[in-house]
């Protein structure tokens, strides 16, 4: 199966955003990347009278935003009872707390700001479906209650074709339609105090009174604070030792299950499930398959899967796409100050919980930019290290980066010539001693762009569900020409001019026929 558009995209957007920006220009804030941490951000500062500039590098909405599963939850991808044993019952009550007020945020403004993005309460459900998953659940129960969560043990059947040994239910969770929430926030910002650019792909951040910030077009602006909302922050080391990316797959389609929840198994990888309305018509939604970005050769086999999982709800799959998840070495998402800046923030590292999370990161960072503290910023200090929680995930996830480093420079090529390359397939092909990335278009149009990431030298390997080349090593991604659709890279593919016996032939004319 290969990949659609989200199921997000059907809404309109408002084509009023800049695409060019005067040289040199000064603001107050300057916030890189227009998701929901981004866009959530420049509308509390700009209600506040600060001067903000948004810099997307595609288009608000384009990136990890508008391509959930749209869950609005307290519940977390890293359990309470873990962060109730590594963190104590305050602080695990600061963060359950967060997670609430984000969602009670979403809602309110909503109304407010009277954005139509089908937001709706309703229960989550962390349901187990074998004894031993049974236990874990007993045990998420009590940390949960201690955490101050309305937590119960659901009585009623889930209506689910599983056998479920037990379930959690969380009540006054939510669902939205994210793009229609995100577009109608942006619309929303006071424009007096606000810029939203888009094709804006900031290259470079220099600290300083003023920071300065480099575009790839050339062009420069600066600005007392920079917000770095943009998943995963450009390509500093430091971050991305600490981070794993992974690829999780979304399926949608009609279904007659009479669902009204969101749900959670608790396999490994786990599963994820929620229903919504688009155009009249009941849909269910249904996530799961992750696996590291790069590292799965056949990422239609994962949509496969995926689809026959949702068979079993009966799900016929109309929609089918992926999102990029972010996992942090401790579980908690790190925002706030960026480590030896004194004026650039971040917010990166939701794992799975995007738009709750995402929803604390904006507001914590304006917070942050106005000069305001609290007690919650420090449990997601950009700066921390807690060597208990994080040594053993930073040792088996950064073993991936000389493992496919040293392995994708010794590998032999998939192809020995552009000719075995078929159409729709992506190949590394070796030309002229070089690995090359070659991908044929099902038009017969050949591209061809250099394998070597240009973030930190690991090659690419082809995913052949959506047609990207991604980078097994820290995540970045590019289309088939090379351009950079997901960072940290900042910069594209090269592209690589095929020998003439390496390019493609022309089938040839037929001969005229012969007069009669």
């Amino acid at each position: 199966m290969e990949a659609t558009e989200p199921l997000w995209m059907n809404v309109p957007r408002r084509d009023f955003y800049a695409r060019h920006m005067g040289q040199g220009r000064h603001w107050d804030v300057a916030v890189i990347g227009a998701g929901i941490t981004g866009i959530t951000c420049a509308w509390l500062l700009a209600r506040a009278g600060v001067s903000v500039a948004v810099f997307e590098a595609h288009q608000v909405g384009s990136g990890a935003t508008g391509r959930t599963s749209a869950h609005l939850t307290e519940v977390l991808d890293l359990r309470y009872h873990q962060i109730l044993n590594h963190r104590g019952e305050e602080a695990t009550r600061e963060i359950a707390q967060a997670n609430r007020e984000a969602i009670d945020f979403i809602e309110r403004t909503s109304q407010e700001e009277q954005i139509a993005c089908d937001f709706k309460r309703v229960p989550g459900y962390l349901f187990a479906q074998t004894d031993e998953q049974a236990e874990e659940l007993s045990e998420e129960q009590l940390a949960c209650a201690r955490a101050g969560m309305p937590v119960r043990w659901a009585q009623q059947p889930l209506s689910l074709p599983f056998v479920v040994a037990g379930a959690l239910e969380f009540p006054l969770q939510a669902r939205f339609h994210p793009r229609a929430w995100l577009l109608g926030l942006a619309a929303a910002i006071p424009t007096e105090h606000c810029r939203i650019f888009e094709e804006s792909r900031v290259t470079h951040i220099e600290d300083g009174k003023p920071c300065r910030l480099t575009f790839a077009n050339g062009s420069w602006a600066t600005a007392d604070r920079v917000v770095m909302a943009t998943h995963s922050p450009l390509n500093w080391l430091w971050f991305q030792t600490r981070l794993a990316r992974y690829q999780s797959y979304v399926v949608a389609g009609p279904s007659a299950l009479p669902l009204e929840g969101l749900f959670w198994d608790m396999d490994e990888p786990y599963h994820y499930i929620r229903n919504i309305e688009v155009d009249g018509q009941r849909q269910l939604i249904v996530g799961g398959e992750d696996h590291k970005t790069g590292q799965e050769s056949d990422t239609e086999g994962a949509f496969d899967r995926l689809s026959a999982y949702a068979k079993r709800l009966g799900v016929e799959v109309k929609h089918a796409w992926s999102s990029q998840i972010i996992k942090p070495a401790d579980g908690l998402p790190m925002i706030g100050r960026n480590a030896a800046s004194k004026r650039v923030f971040v917010a990166t590292g939701f794992d799975g919980n995007g738009l709750t999370l995402g929803t604390v990161a904006g507001r914590l960072l304006a917070e942050a930019c106005m000069g305001q503290t609290s007690t919650l910023a420090a449990q997601f200090e950009a700066t921390r290290f807690t060597p208990l929680e994080s040594l053993k995930s930073f040792l088996s996830e950064n073993v991936d980066f000389p493992v496919h480093l040293v392995r994708g420079a010794v590998a032999p090529a998939e192809a020995k010539s552009v000719g075995q390359v078929g159409r729709g397939e992506g190949k590394l092909v070796r030309v002229d001693g070089k690995r090359v990335a070659v991908y044929r278009a099902p038009d017969n149009q050949v591209h061809a762009v250099s394998s070597v990431c240009p973030h930190m030298g690991c090659h690419v390997h082809f995913n052949n569900a959506e047609k990207t080349w991604d980078c097994p090593c820290h995540g970045s991604r590019f289309d088939v020409q090379g351009v950079v659709l997901q960072g940290p890279a900042v910069k594209d593919l090269e592209k690589i001019e095929l020998p003439r016996e390496s390019a493609p032939r022309r089938p040839m004319a037929p001969a005229p026929s012969a007069p009669h």
